[in-house]
């Protein structure tokens, strides 16, 4: 199967001026490319590894209340990987994404993550938190989904 051809391919993200913190807008054929978008974001916003790094596969499984939630919940759980084990997401090899029948959702992303020396190679940045606020998910009407999603610097 081709990457292009996988539900999680495709997905894209640019900063936007935000009066404090970072903003990205998300967007992507499919709702869990903006989930592996934003983990994306995420890791870029933080900085590079450096090629050198140790690749390892690693798994993150979150619930949300809803699409939106979902989203920040994601981010949140690889944010909080590369707190406690130094591991910046790299790329997806699998991603979940269920929608149950009282409405909630639930994701497991399973990818390629990066192992970090913080006293070597580029500085990075903190990235405080994963935010909900002037968050946003939606599809528009050609059936691309589009997002929003702020990080506290």
């Amino acid at each position: 199967m081709s990457a292009a051809a996988e539900p999680w391919a495709g997905g894209s993200f640019r900063a936007i001026e935000h009066t404090a913190d970072e903003a990205y807008e998300l967007e992507g054929p499919s709702y869990a490319a903006l989930l592996v978008a934003a983990a994306s974001a995420l890791c870029a916003r933080i900085g590079a590894p450096g090629p050198e790094a140790p690749v390892s596969t690693a798994e993150v499984e979150v619930e949300g209340l809803d699409r939106e939630d979902l989203l920040v919940r994601l981010a949140q759980a690889v944010l909080l990987r590369f707190a406690l084990e130094d591991l910046l997401f790299e790329a997806p090899e699998a991603l979940r994404v269920e929608e149950r029948a009282d409405g909630t959702f639930s994701a497991r992303l399973r990818g390629r993550f990066r192992r970090v020396d913080r006293g070597a190679g580029s500085p990075l940045t903190e990235v405080k938190a994963v935010t909900y606020h002037d968050l946003h998910v939606r599809e528009d009407e050609s059936g691309r989904w589009r997002a929003r999603l702020v990080l506290d610097l």
